[in-house]
């Protein structure tokens, strides 16, 4: 970070406090004496702060404080304490919401999921004016062709992928409605909800890379009534047909082509051949959802110099310490604008004095899809 970055960060709410009132009241007390402008404000709330959050909702928009980060814990035991804890929370944002700070960020926190359920939630928020939602055409990516998976030196990577970074934390779109469909935690996606995007009965969903977990093609489904084709040859199972579900033991892939892997022989199609074996080539493709595990180097160029991305409404992509700036590009020209991304916290790294992801889900929406 720039050294000559100059900011103000208060923080309060270590675990180890046991004084949880007494806590609440000295973050009134610092911010009533307040006067210089606070960049940022971290709060860590537990279900014993529950009672407190009055004070903090009256004291915060009367100080001068330009970004809030929550952490708001709820580890009530009975049905009743974790509604009511909600509830409290909920009241807390609505009145932030109306002393103008809005949500730009957040997120399930993973280490706290407790039989599949989220005891924590992390909630970011901004102060500033409340503006119809905008679509941005500006792309911050040098004009360059694609990589795909040729060779390239490492601190040349190392350049393209900090410039990655910064491109897929700009969320270029938003969407106000987001529902995560699948697993809590690894496994599930975030859906958008917004009635342009959202996946609409007879819907169509692809999902490639699925390593043993349907939980995001079974919901999906339900949720939305979609029929779904997932993909992976990998897996040690048949091949299947269920009423919305079908699995493929097929990877995707730059050309058709048959390789082996780990003593494996694995089919790969391109998805413009997969599209029209199963005729789907001029229907809309609501979702695609893609986890290859690297492979999205030298497919991903492919899939947009065919056409085959010309259908899909929704795309969802892990990328593995990705760099292939031009590819970004051309996906932005298709009309792709990111609306979400989301670090997988199971695959850290930390390189050019910034923690980042082995693994970058970043979620797209395609605004060129008639409505």
């Amino acid at each position: 970070m720039n050294s000559n970055f100059k900011c103000k960060v208060m923080f309060f709410g270590e675990k180890k406090v046991t004084n949880r009132g007494k806590l609440v009241d000295n973050v009134v007390s610092v911010l009533s004496r307040q006067s210089e402008e606070i960049s940022v404000l971290i709060l860590k709330l537990d279900f014993n702060d529950i009672t407190h959050l009055n004070q903090l909702s009256h004291v915060i928009p009367k100080s001068k404080i330009r970004q809030i980060i929550l952490e708001m814990h709820h580890t009530e035991n009975t049905e009743s304490g974790k509604k009511s804890s909600i509830v409290s929370y909920l009241s807390m944002l609505r009145q932030l919401n109306d002393s103008g700070y809005q949500i730009y960020w957040n997120d399930r926190n993973w280490e706290f999921v407790q039989k599949g359920n989220p005891t924590c939630f992390t909630v970011n928020l901004y102060l500033g004016n409340t503006n119809k939602p905008t679509i941005s055409n500006k792309i911050d990516l040098p004009n360059l062709e694609p990589f795909g998976a040729m060779p390239m030196e490492k601190s040349e990577k190392q350049k393209y992928e900090s410039i990655y970074w910064g491109y897929i934390s700009h969320h270029q779109i938003l969407c106000q409605t987001m529902v995560r469909v699948g697993n809590i935690v690894d496994g599930g996606w975030e859906v958008c909800h917004d009635v342009q995007f959202r996946p609409r009965s007879p819907c169509l969903v692809y999902s490639f890379g699925i390593n043993y977990d349907f939980s995001f093609d079974e919901d999906v489904a339900k949720t939305y009534g979609c029929e779904v084709h997932a993909f992976d040859p990998s897996m040690n199972i048949a091949e299947f047909k269920r009423p919305h579900l079908k699995f493929y033991k097929i990877g995707i892939g730059e050309a058709n082509k048959e390789i082996t892997f780990k003593g494996q022989k694995w089919k790969l199609n391109t998805l413009k051949t997969i599209l029209e074996r199963l005729n789907h080539s001029n229907r809309r493709i609501d979702v695609l959802k893609m986890d290859i595990e690297d492979n999205e180097l030298q497919v991903l160029p492919e899939m947009i110099r065919s056409g085959a991305m010309r259908n899909v409404a929704q795309f969802y992509l892990e990328f593995h310490h990705y760099y292939d700036l031009g590819t970004l590009r051309q996906l932005h020209e298709l009309g792709f604008r990111i609306f979400w991304s989301h670090q997988n916290p199971q695959a850290e790294v930390y390189e050019n004095n910034r923690s980042n992801s082995y693994g970058n889900d970043v979620y797209f929406v395609n605004i060129n899809i008639p409505t």
